[in-house]
C-alpha cells in the first residue's frame, strides 16, 4: 500500500475494532503499521484489535518506542506488569473498557478536538467535523448515596486520556495522550509529572459542556474589564495576559429532603378583662410542620479552586446538564475529584440539615411567631450526581502584580480580580463631598429667607 492510504487505512481498522471485527481490523491496521510505521496510534489500535495478551504487549511496546510519552500505552503496560499477562488481556482493548481513547479524525488520522460551538469533535488537521449522537438531559440522573458508598467505583473514567499532577499548587487533571506541552491550567506551571491514573474513580454522570471558544472568551474578558470604571485607564496598554486555559471542574451534587416538627408561641388576640371592650395579645405554644427539599446541592471537589472563585461565576444553569460522553473532553482537560463523596456526603447532609432549620426559622419568622424549639429532624437519605462544570482561568500581571479571571464556560459570565485606580476613588470621594456641601449649603441658605 501507498503511504497516502494510511489515513483511509487507519479510519477503517478504528471502524471494525469498534465493531468488534477484529480480523478485519487487523487486517487494515496491519498496512496502516507497515505505511507509517512510527506512527503510535496506529500501533494501539492494532493492539486494541489483537486477541493475544503477547501480541497486544509487543504493539503497545512499539508504541512506546516511537513516543516514550503516550500515555493509554503506559497505562496499559503497566497494567501488564501489575496483574500479569492473563489477567489483563480481556481488558486490554482501548475503546471498549479502558477508555483510554485518543480521539483520532477517522479520515486522517489527525488529533480531534471537542467544538463548543458546533457540539461536535472537529480535526484538527485536516477540519473533518464528526456529529456526536445527541446527548439527552441529564439533570436528574441522581443515584443512591448509600449504595454508592458501599462499593468501590468500578470505571477508570480518567483514562480517556492520561493523569498529571502539578508540583506547584497539587492540582491533578486529565490531559491528552497526545499533548507534548504541558502546564497546569490552574497555576500556569511547567512542574508537571505524569502519573498512573487514580484507581476506582466514580465516574461522572453529566457535564456542561463549553459553549463558546478561546477567541469569544477573550472578548468577554474585554468587555467584563472595559465595563469597570475604577481599573486604571493604561490597563489594556500595561496589563500582559497570559494563556488562557479550559478546564472542567468536578462537583457533587445532592438531593434531599428534611421534615422538621418544632414549636413557636403563637399571637393570639382575647378579651382585656381590665378595660371594657378591649383586648390584649397572649402568646401560646404550638406545634408546626415544616417540609424542606432540596435539589442539586452544589458540593466543590477540586482542591485548587475556592468556593469565593466559583461563586465570581455562578450560577451554573445545572438543569441543562447533559449525559456525560467521554467525546467531551477530547483535546479538553478536566480536574480529578480530590474530594471523596463520602467526604462531600457529610458536607451535603450538613447543609441540607441547615438549609432546613433555617427555612423553618424565617417560616416562623414571617407568620410572626416568637420561641422556636426544635422537636424533631428527620433527614431522609440524600440522591447525588458527580459532574463537570467548565472553566475558563486566565490571568494577567500589571505593574507586576498578578490578578486572576474566571470564565463560566456555559453561561458566559466572568469574575475575577482587578487592579484599583486609588486616583479615580479620590476624586469620586471628593467629587460625592462637594456635592453633599453644595446641598447643605443651599438647604441652609434656603432656611435662612
Amino acid at each position: 500500500m501507498d503511504i497516502i492510504d494510511y489515513g483511509e487505512l487507519l479510519a477503517r481498522g478504528i471502524r471494525a475494532t469498534r465493531a468488534g471485527k477484529n480480523d478485519e481490523a487487523k487486517k487494515y491496521l496491519a498496512f496502516a503499521v507497515r505505511a507509517r510505521p512510527t506512527e503510535p496510534h496506529a500501533w494501539l489500535w492494532l493492539a486494541a484489535a489483537c486477541e493475544k495478551p503477547q501480541e497486544q504487549q509487543d504493539c503497545l511496546r512499539r508504541a512506546l518506542s516511537y513516543d516514550p510519552n503516550n500515555l493509554p500505552a503506559r497505562i496499559l503496560i503497566q497494567r501488564f506488569e501489575v496483574a500479569g499477562t492473563s489477567q489483563v488481556a480481556p481488558s486490554l482493548p482501548v475503546e471498549a473498557n479502558t477508555q483510554a481513547r485518543a480521539f483520532i479524525c477517522p479520515r486522517c488520522g489527525g488529533r480531534q478536538r471537542f467544538d463548543p460551538d458546533e457540539q461536535s469533535l472537529t480535526c484538527l488537521t485536516c477540519g473533518t467535523a464528526e456529529n456526536l449522537i445527541q446527548t439527552r438531559i441529564a439533570a436528574d440522573d441522581e443515584q443512591q448515596l448509600s449504595t454508592a458508598l458501599q462499593e468501590a467505583g468500578a470505571e477508570h473514567w480518567a483514562l480517556i486520556a492520561g493523569q498529571i499532577k502539578c508540583e506547584n499548587c497539587g492540582a491533578i487533571t486529565t490531559v491528552s495522550p497526545t499533548e507534548k506541552t504541558l502546564r497546569c491550567p490552574f497555576c500556569d506551571s511547567p512542574k508537571i509529572i505524569t502519573q498512573t491514573a487514580t484507581p476506582d474513580l466514580t465516574p461522572p454522570s453529566a457535564i456542561a459542556p463549553f459553549t463558546f471558544d478561546v477567541k469569544e472568551t477573550r472578548q468577554r474578558i474585554k468587555d467584563w474589564l472595559n465595563s469597570k470604571f475604577f481599573i486604571p485607564d493604561d490597563l489594556n496598554q500595561l496589563g500582559r495576559a497570559k494563556e488562557l486555559r479550559a478546564i472542567y471542574i468536578p462537583f457533587w451534587t445532592f438531593d434531599g429532603k428534611v421534615e422538621l416538627d418544632y414549636d413557636a408561641e403563637v399571637p393570639h388576640e382575647v378579651p382585656d378583662m381590665t378595660r371594657k371592650g378591649g383586648t390584649r395579645t397572649e402568646w401560646k405554644w404550638e406545634k408546626f410542620f415544616f417540609d424542606h427539599h432540596v435539589d442539586d446541592l452544589l458540593v466543590l471537589a477540586s482542591s485548587t479552586l475556592t468556593e469565593k472563585d466559583f461563586e465570581k461565576v455562578a450560577p451554573f444553569e445545572l438543569k441543562e446538564l447533559k449525559e456525560y460522553r467521554p467525546e467531551f473532553l477530547a483535546d479538553w482537560q478536566a480536574e480529578i475529584y480530590q474530594v471523596s463523596l463520602a467526604d462531600a456526603a457529610v458536607e451535603g447532609r450538613k447543609r441540607i440539615h441547615d438549609n432546613a432549620i433555617n427555612g423553618a426559622r424565617r417560616q416562623a419568622s414571617i407568620r410572626g411567631h416568637r420561641g422556636f424549639n426544635l422537636a424533631q429532624v428527620k433527614v431522609y437519605e440524600p440522591t447525588y450526581k458527580h459532574i463537570l462544570l467548565p472553566l475558563w482561568i486566565g490571568a494577567y500581571t500589571y505593574r507586576s502584580k498578578l490578578y486572576r479571571v474566571f470564565v463560566n464556560g456555559q453561561t458566559g459570565k466572568v469574575g475575577g480580580e482587578t487592579p484599583t485606580d486609588w486616583v479615580k476613588v479620590a476624586l469620586v470621594v471628593v467629587g460625592a463631598l462637594v456635592v453633599i456641601l453644595i446641598v447643605i449649603v443651599l438647604l441652609f441658605l434656603f432656611m435662612r429667607r
